[in-house]
Formats: C-alpha cells, sequence, structure tokens
C-alpha cells in the first residue's frame, strides 16, 4: 500500500513543483515583460503628450507674438496715416488761404484802382498809385500776410508731428 500512495505523492509533488515553476516563468517570462511594455507605452504616451502641450504652447506663444507684431504695425500705419492727412490737410488750408488772402489783395488793388480812376486822376497817375494787378493764386504777399500764413503753417505742421510722436508711443 505505500507503494500507491508513494506515487501519488510523488506525482502531487512534481506536478506541484511544475506548476510552481510554471507559475514563475509566467511571471518572468510574460507578465513581467509585458508590465514593463505597458509601462514604456504609457510613458512614451506621457512623455508625448508633454512634447504636443510644450509644442502647442510654443505655437500659442509664436501666434501671439506675431498678432502683437501685427497690431503694432497696424497701429503704426495708423499714425502714419493720420499724420499724413493732418499734413495734407494743413497744407491744403495753407495753400487755400494763400490763394484767399492773394484773391483779397487783387481785389483791394482793383477798388483802389477804381476809386483813382473815379477821382478822374487820369491812367498815368493811377497806374503810379494803384498799379493793374491780375489775380494770381501764387502772388506774392504783403510780409506780414506772407509771414502770419507761414508762421501758422510751421505751427500746424509741429502739432501734426507733434501728434504723430505721442500715437507712437
Amino acid at each position: 500500500m505505500a507503494g500507491p500512495v508513494d506515487a501519488f505523492l510523488k506525482v502531487s509533488i512534481a506536478a506541484a513543483a511544475l506548476f510552481a515553476s510554471a507559475s514563475v516563468g509566467y511571471y518572468y517570462v510574460i507578465y513581467l515583460p509585458e508590465r514593463d511594455a505597458r509601462l514604456d507605452r504609457a510613458r512614451s504616451m506621457d512623455a508625448a503628450h508633454a512634447d504636443f502641450a510644450r509644442q502647442a504652447d510654443i505655437a500659442q506663444r509664436a501666434a501671439e507674438k506675431r498678432e502683437s507684431e501685427e497690431r503694432q504695425i497696424e497701429e503704426r500705419a495708423a499714425v502714419q496715416a493720420r499724420y499724413r492727412t493732418c499734413m495734407s490737410n494743413i497744407e491744403r488750408n495753407y495753400s487755400l488761404s494763400w490763394t484767399d488772402a492773394c484773391k483779397k489783395a487783387s481785389e483791394k488793388a482793383k477798388k483802389e484802382r477804381s476809386d483813382c480812376f473815379a477821382k478822374n486822376a487820369g491812367k498815368e497817375v493811377c497806374d503810379v498809385i494803384s498799379p493793374a494787378q491780375e489775380f494770381s493764386p501764387d502772388c506774392s504777399l504783403s510780409s506780414g500776410i506772407g509771414k502770419g500764413l507761414n508762421d501758422q503753417l510751421e505751427k500746424s505742421r509741429a502739432r501734426c508731428l507733434q501728434e504723430s510722436q505721442l500715437g507712437l508711443q
């Protein structure tokens, strides 16, 4: 009787040893490499996510910088356009004022000549006292009127420049 129990016990021990070694083998050959591979994939995915987030942050900062630079360029262009408009307006106003002053001087000269003829002074006398003066938009004005218009032009130019410089800051 000892024989069959002994054989059963030997087979049971052998089966247990085989099962234990199979379990240890499974753990080291299959489970650990698979777990390590999963961890490596998870780490690489985390690294990829971090890299993607970093790249997205860099791209966003670059886009914000580009937008800021574009806004600054647009603001400078707007300031320059306002400066050009201001200068154009003062040049036009200066030209109109000069033309208007020439027209008034011409009308005054015609009236003085007409008054001279009305007094029957004669053509030669009236030519000396009030010479004929035709209207010209770029006539020579008296120094007081011309200086006043030129001074106003320079003040207006300085104002346009000052406004432009304040707009650029």
